[in-house]
């Protein structure tokens, strides 16, 4: 008996094909990834910075913080893509999240000591140019090493006075 059956597959069974997106069709995606672990990595090395510059300046101690948010942004938009990169979106998620909350606790010790330096009288941005002043004098030689460190053992003697003042209240 004749087997009039075909077989819809061909001879070899089954022509699956599977679909693999190619690298060209994927590259796009993965510049998101790229994007967040950059700015998580930069953040992450440099959040510190920013918030102690605080001291001569308050609005650098949030510059942390806004930028933590986009790495975290990046990364969470590369994966919602689902594209290439996403040990690198993680990386830069898991790096943007630990300078949020560095650069959060950061603004939070900037604004206490800021406050303190205001109710002890004390003004940072004073303070850092009296202190470059100092160093300018010096280095033209306006004040011997002797007065230098005269003047420089005030402005600490002032500093350990406001950090008492503080501790006692």
């Amino acid at each position: 008996m004749e087997n009039n059956y075909q077989n819809p597959y061909g001879e070899g069974g089954n022509n699956y094909v599977s679909y693999e997106p190619s690298e060209e069709q994927t590259g796009g995606k993965k510049g998101l990834a790229i994007a967040s672990l950059i700015v998580g990595i930069l953040i992450f090395l440099t959040g510190c910075i920013f918030s102690s510059m605080s001291l001569y300046a308050k609005p650098l101690m949030y510059i942390p913080i806004v930028i933590s948010v986009i790495a975290i942004v990046l990364g969470t938009a590369s994966l919602a893509t689902k594209g290439a990169g996403k040990g690198m979106a993680i990386t830069g998620i898991v790096l943007g999240a630990l300078a949020l909350i560095s650069g959060a606790f950061m603004a939070y010790s900037m604004t206490l000591a800021h406050n303190a330096f205001e109710s002890a009288g004390i003004s940072t941005s004073e303070l850092y140019n009296e202190i470059v002043q100092l160093e300018k004098d010096y280095e033209e030689g306006l004040i011997d090493e002797e007065e230098y460190n005269e003047e420089l053992n005030e402005i600490i003697e002032t500093l350990n006075e406001a950090m008492e003042e503080m501790t006692i209240e």
